[in-house]
Formats: C-alpha cells, structure tokens, sequence
C-alpha cells in the first residue's frame, strides 16, 4: 500500500476567524469533534480525476480510485465524511490563499514553472499552491501541532508546505519511525498525517499553546524513537534557505534529485533551498546507486544531487558511469565527513566533466547549513568543512570558555539566524518562545590563517578506558590508515573497530596496532568483521548500535558477574570473610596473586604479570585497587603496570 491516510481531524475551517486572523498567531484551539481516517490509498494526488484524493477534502468522486475508508476511533461514517467535504469547501474562503505564503516565499510568485516531478506527473506552482490551498483548507481555523510522515511524494510535500504556510508546527518522522507511538503520547498531536497504516490512536486535543515562531520539530537521532527533538523557527528556515541557495547559486533553472528523505534535516534544506528560488525537485526514493535514479535524472534533466559520505563511498565503488550526465551542474557532500582521498576525488572528476564538488557542514540545530568549502579548494582543503554560511559566524572556545583569537582549536560555537528555538522532550515545552543566537557544536575544530576550518574532533568523541583520554576520531583515521572503511567507537571499558572489508590476518595486524599505538591490553581492544556497517536512515554510521552490538557479548579476557560468582576463588574469599564474621578468622587478602586471581582470572608463573597485562578492565580496576589498598596498606603509584612479584614486596615498604 503506497499511501495510505491517517489522522486526527479538525472541523471545516472558518474563513472569517483566517481572515479575521490574517497572519497573526493563533492560540491552540479548544476541544472539539475528533476524528481518525484511515485510508491505505494514495492521498493527494494530481491525476486525471482531480486535485485532491482525500475525502475530508474533495466529494468522493473526485478523488479517484481508492480502497474502502476505515474509521478506527469516533465511528464517523461516509455521511459525515462527505459532510466535512462540504463544510470544508464553504468555508475556505479566500483567506485561504495566504496558506502559499510560506517562510520560504509566495509559491504563486512562480507561477507556471515545474516545481515537482513525481514519476510522469510534473506539477507547477500555480498547481502546487492549488493543493497547498486546499490541504490548509481542510484544517481547523486554530493553529495544530502536525504529525507529517516524510514522503518523497507530491502529497507529503503539499501537506509540509501547508504546514509552513498556515503556520502549524510540524514534526517530519520517517515510515519505519522507531518509539512513533511514544513520540505521539508525549506530544499529543492534533493531527497525524501518514500513509503508512499507524496502530497508536491520537490522543484527545486539550488547550495546549504553541510558540508563535515554531515551524518544524526535527529528530537529532534519525529514527531511533529518542523523544528529543530540535525545535526550529521559520525564520531559521527561510535563512539557512536562502544562504544555502546563495553559495550554491541555486536559481529557477535547477531541478534537484531528492536522494534523501527530508525527515532528515539535510534532506530537507534541499527541498527548502529550491523552493525558496522557484527551482524543481524531481522526487524519488531511488539511491544514488541505483540504475533508476540516473534514469530519472536523465528523464527530467536534473541539475544536482546531494549525498552523504556513504552515498559517494558506493558511487567511488561503482565507478564514474554517472558522472557524464550532461545536465548535471553540481553535486553537494554533508551528513559527515568524508575521507579527504574521496573529496579529492569526486572534486576532480566534477572538474573534468564539467559540474562543481561542493562540500558542506551543518548540524540539525542549525536548521541545518552552517559551512561550505568552495570547490576550488577541495584539492588543497579536503580535511576542511571550509567557512561560514552567509549570514553566519564561528567562533572558537577553549576549555575554559574563553574565545580564541587567530589561529587555534576548540570548540566551535555557530552564530546566526538559523540557530534552533532549543530543544524539547513533550508538549509543555513547545510553548516556549526561546530564540538562540549560538550554537555549541560539540565539535572541535582549528582555524587555518586563510579562515578555513577544520574539525579535528568531537567533544563527545572521547574514552578513557584505564584511565587513559583517547580520541576515537583518532582512532578511527589510525584504524583507516590500514582498512579504509574501519569504523571506531569505544568506553571506558576499550575500543571497538568494525569493518567490511580486510582478511583475519588484516584485522590483527590492526589489532595488534592499536593496541601497541594507545597502549593498551590486548582484550581491551576488538576488531569485528561485519557484513554491513550499521547506519542510520540519515546514511550516518550508527555508533551506538555498533557499541551495543559488540558489547552484548564478553570480549575476551572479560570476567563476567557469572565467572566470578563461580570461581574457587570466590568461594574461598567467601569462607574466609564468614570466619571473620564469626570471630574465627581474620579479613584479610593472603596474596597480590589472590585479589588478581579473584577479580582478573589470570596469573603469570614467576609474579611477572601485571594488571594491564593480565586484561584487566576497568570494571576490574577499582575492585582490584581497593582490595591491594587494603592488603599492602597503601596504593604503589603506577600499580596497574608493576608486576605482581614487585606488589607484593611493595606490602613490606
């Protein structure tokens, strides 16, 4: 089933309290009659029949062919359907025109040129403001907190510029959206719009404000159901759209290939970029690695793509085949860094077949463009996310918050219009009229003496197994040093390394590298071979289910709760401290070799082993530096590398 349609509905709009309204904000409205349609068919879409598929908005014989419509809560039945279409069509009114004016402009100011391509339809804007008119007109006269299922889709897109137009918040969630009924308790949507069939019912609308400048609620997690999302401000909208259209010097000519889906905040600035310029989208759910999507872009002569690093890594696989399109003008890198050998790459080869490589920077918070590097520096720049977007600002800041002057690293803070409104976790906190002007990026960046910067790694991006700080972004450009897709992640237990590619022998001659480079025990550090490297629906790698995965098993060398609960040296430690408990005995350890035996399970023939060499972990370590504290009376500096001979002789000092 392509498109089905869920949701809460409102009653008919009142053209009066719109135009009465005008484009002022509207407090959230009241109780009232609630209703949820399902309806597995497609939902507006253009066809012969006519403008609109949706019941609550057209009479049933125009909206063409679809299945039986279920009604899964208040029992309305077609009666009260075709009643909603009637009301609906009285009470549009021309107020309902000022639906088209959007954060990113008048949609009607570009008339008959191509907005959309969806297949062999094409729809203009004078069409596309048509079904935006008429998707706002089936809503409610009161602003509405919109649950939007982000499709590459006429439909989708129509419902999302309503949004904007009529100023209703809206959160875009993916088809297969992780925790979605979760997400729909705590925040209590007015409406759900989806034609993927939902089995969360949507709770009853109670008198809940929103702020006034929010647009779009965003995840910052892909689809993994975290119920934090990124509250952003038309306005933010509309000038990280037009920056992004500046540096890429986007105009009425270009069609861009939808290649990601615009839940994802990269995907949705290319929709917002060229709208705002009267470009065309050509929208598809092809990847870019896929015969059909060059056919598409082929067909209807797109101008431009964009990807993130794991779209170019498979087109560097598949070879060049693609780069000839003649129409193509330039094709634009985010979601992550990509390998500066890549950037070199796909920057020459855009040179010698004409279209331009651009690489760019940003993060959700920021709605979401912050940094582009000009592409003719892409062969002396590679590793750099390059300046700031028009319009924007970086900063740099030490450990100390201070800022820093000139060349130098720390933190990078973004300034400018785009900064989000905050964060929310339900309801309550889309109420808030909280407008930032500085982003804190959690990255770690160093400004070159030409003002090009840099990451060179991340706040967060830090462990400390043994107490040693360790950057895994280093890690993972050591580890790529030797397998090129290797993927680093880690705590302070140790280090985790993924791959695709490599032999056994590869991967531990990598081991054994990373263990000699960062010093540490050979069980500390794994490298796993895996079939496919785990990523999110944004195509960035998942590296929390990469941590979570690898750590559902004991690494080697790791004493699990069971092993110790049943050693013989647990239940001789066990016997022994009964004693004592029964003034038979005294506490106590007899042995360096003992406390190693009872908490590492390991011993060396001559006391020549250590903590670090016997694997001990950092779950072991603070276990193992009580128990020597309390046998030698003090705790030896540097224990954790001395052997077990020298501890012991260091209880008689």
């Amino acid at each position: 089933m392509r498109a089905g349609h869920q949701r809460a509905d409102a009653g008919p709009v009142s053209g009066d309290a719109r135009a009465g309204a005008g484009r002022s904000r509207r407090s959230a409205a009241g109780p009232r009659d609630r209703r949820d349609d399902v309806d597995p068919r497609s939902a507006l879409r253009r066809d012969a029949a006519g403008v609109c598929a949706r019941a609550a908005r057209a009479p049933a014989d125009q909206a063409g062919p679809r299945a039986a419509r279920h009604d899964v809560r208040n029992g309305c039945g077609p009666g009260r359907v075709r009643d909603a279409a009637r009301a609906t069509a009285r009470g549009a009114g021309a107020a309902v025109s000022r639906a088209t004016l959007t954060p990113l402009g008048d949609l009607r100011t570009h008339g008959g040129r191509p907005a959309l391509f969806e297949g062999d339809r094409t729809c203009s804007y004078a069409e596309l403001a048509d079904l935006v008119e008429a998707a706002a007109a089936s809503r409610g006269a009161e602003r509405e907190l919109i649950f939007l299922e982000a499709r590459n889709e006429i439909a989708s897109i129509v419902e999302y510029l309503a949004c904007l137009g009529r100023e209703d918040p809206v959160f875009l969630f993916a088809a297969d959206q992780t925790g979605l009924s979760d997400l729909i308790t705590r925040y209590a949507p007015d409406r759900v719009i989806a034609w993927t069939p939902l089995d969360h019912a949507v709770p009853e609308r109670a008198e809940r404000p929103l702020a006034p400048s929010l647009a779009v609620l965003l995840s910052t997690s892909g689809t993994t159901g975290s119920p934090k999302l990124v509250k952003l401000s038309g306005d933010a909208l509309g000038a990280n759209a037009q920056a992004i259209a500046q540096y890429l010097g986007l105009g009425p000519d270009d069609r861009a290939m939808t290649s990601l889906k615009y839940n994802y905040s990269f995907g949705m600035s290319v929709i917002n970029s060229h709208l705002a310029v009267g470009a065309a989208l050509i929208l598809t759910d092809e990847s870019v690695t896929n015969p059909g999507f060059w056919e598409q872009a082929r067909r209807h002569e797109a101008t431009n793509f964009s990807g993130v690093p794991y779209s170019f890594e498979m087109l560097a696989r598949q070879g060049d085949g693609w780069a000839g399109l003649d129409t193509l003008r330039h094709v634009a890198q985010a979601g992550g860094r990509l390998e500066p050998a890549l950037v070199r790459h796909f920057a020459a080869l855009g040179a010698e077949r004409g279209w331009r490589f651009f690489v760019m920077y940003g993060q959700t918070e920021a709605a979401p463009r912050m940094a582009w590097l000009p592409p003719e520096r892409a062969a002396t720049h590679a590793d750099h996310i390059g300046r700031p977007i028009p319009g924007g600002a970086f900063d740099l800041v030490d450990g100390e918050g201070r800022t820093v002057a000139g060349e130098g690293e720390g933190e990078l803070i973004f300034r400018g219009p785009s900064v989000m409104m905050g964060y929310a976790t339900g309801r309550g906190d889309l109420a808030l009229e909280t407008r930032l002007d500085r982003l804190a990026t959690g990255d770690i960046a160093r400004r070159d003496a030409d003002g090009f910067y840099r990451i060179v790694g991340r706040v967060a991006r830090f462990v400390k197994p043994f107490g040693l700080r360790i950057n895994l972004d280093e890690v993972q450009a050591d580890a790529r040093a030797m397998l090129a897709d290797a993927v680093a992640t880690g705590d302070d237990v140790g280090l985790i390394i993924v791959t695709e590619s490599g032999d056994a022998a590869a991967r531990a001659a990598l081991h054994a590298q990373l263990c000699d480079r960062y010093k540490l025990p050979p069980h500390s550090v794994t490298v796993i071979a895996l079939d496919a490297i785990p990523r999110l629906s944004s195509g960035k790698i998942d590296y929390r289910r990469i941590l979570e995965d690898a750590r559902g098993a004991p690494a080697a060398g790791r004493r699990s709760v069971v092993d110790i609960f049943t050693s013989p040296a647990f239940y001789r430690r066990a016997w022994a401290e009964g004693l004592a408990i029964l003034g038979m005995g005294k506490p106590g350890w007899n042995s360096v070799a003992e406390i190693f035996a009872m908490f590492v399970g390991g011993y060396v023939a001559g006391g020549q082993g250590s903590f670090r060499a016997l694997g001990g972990d950092s779950l072991s370590y603070i276990q193992v530096a009580l128990a020597l504290e309390d046998h030698l009376g003090h705790l030896p500096e540097g224990w954790e590398g001395m052997a077990l001979g020298d501890l012991e002789q260091a209880r008689f000092r």
